[in-house]
Formats: C-alpha cells, sequence, structure tokens
C-alpha cells in the first residue's frame, strides 16, 4: 500500500499522461479513488511544504489537518460522481464521463502550483489573497465547463449545469483556506 502511494506520486510529477491513462483504464471504484487521493495529496503536500517560515508549526498542524479531511470527503464524492453516472447513463458513454472527469480535475493543477506561491510573498496581505483564489477558482471552472462541453458536444450553459457538482466543491476548499489564513496572520 505505501508503495502504491509513492508510485502514484512520482508518476504524477514526472509521467502525468501516463498517471491519467492509469486513472482511465481503472477499472474498480477503490483503484480509481486510490489514484486520484494520493495524486492531489501529493499536490495538496506542495501546497503545505511552501507555507512561509513566519507560520508555526501547530497552525501548519492545524490547516493541514482540516485541508486534508475536506480533501478526502471531495475527493471520494469526484469518484462516486463519474461511477453513479456511468451507471445511469449508457454504457459506451461511460469513457467519455470519465475523460470529462479527468480533464476537469486535471485543469485544477495549475491553480494547485499557483496557490502556494501566493503565500510567500512577502507582503501579501489577505484580501489580495482571497482575491487571487477567487479568480483563479472562476478560471478552472471555466476550463472544466469547456472541457466538458467539449466531451460531451453539448452547449455552454448545459455544461455549466453538468459542472454544478462535487468537482466544483473541490475549488472551493480553497477559498475557505485563503480565509482562515488570514484569519490565522490576524490573531
Amino acid at each position: 500500500m505505501g508503495l502504491q502511494l509513492i508510485e502514484n506520486i512520482l508518476d504524477l510529477y514526472f509521467h502525468p499522461n501516463e498517471t491519467l491513462l492509469k486513472i482511465k483504464q481503472g477499472s474498480n471504484l477503490k483503484e480509481s479513488f486510490l489514484i486520484f487521493t494520493t495524486s492531489f495529496f501529493s499536490l495538496f503536500l506542495s501546497v503545505f511544504l511552501s507555507f512561509p517560515v513566519s507560520f508555526t508549526i501547530s497552525k501548519f498542524s492545524i490547516l493541514f489537518l482540516i485541508g486534508t479531511v475536506i480533501l478526502f470527503f471531495v475527493l471520494s464524492l469526484k469518484v462516486m460522481w463519474v461511477h453513479f453516472w456511468a451507471q445511469i447513463l449508457k454504457k459506451e458513454l461511460e469513457e467519455k464521463i470519465t475523460d470529462s472527469l479527468i480533464l476537469s480535475s486535471y485543469s485544477f493543477i495549475p491553480f494547485y502550483l499557483f496557490f502556494p506561491f501566493t503565500l510567500i510573498l512577502q507582503g501579501t496581505n489577505g484580501f489580495l489573497l482571497i482575491l487571487i483564489c477567487i479568480v483563479f477558482i472562476f478560471w478552472t471552472f471555466l476550463l472544466s465547463v469547456k472541457t466538458i462541453q467539449t466531451v460531451y458536444s453539448v452547449s455552454f450553459f448545459k455544461a455549466t449545469l453538468l459542472e454544478f457538482s462535487p468537482l466544483f466543491i473541490f475549488p472551493c476548499f480553497f477559498l475557505f483556506t485563503a480565509f482562515f489564513i488570514f484569519l490565522v496572520k490576524n490573531l
């Protein structure tokens, strides 16, 4: 189990295309959930390791614990969401649904990578950080909608409605994190 976690984390960083292929070919819920959680957990760990030195270990621990719990909850919703629709809709649409989930999730990675840099900038106040988070949330949301629109060949309006799912909860978590950081820094 531990070796599998390490393998998935390394695959995400050094072989992202192969990792997406493994997710796409996942034949059962357990395998898909394992790949999703380990991949995004590694990205969240990158955010954790990039916090300013001024943060204490106790504040690190509290934020990391809350974030990890929310992260695993949202990821489980995301995996169950795609399997739910795969069973309801026709069998031949399962691959398209899975592709949509993968690409939508993968579009959040630029936000993950940008988020630590906003934290390590000296003099960045809470308002600016929250504003940056809001901009990137809507940016990744639009990317996901565009992906769904392409995969399903539907209108932009229908793709927007479809995107209002557990997928949208994921970037919203970072807005909550931004507020939390703002409160901690001003205690």
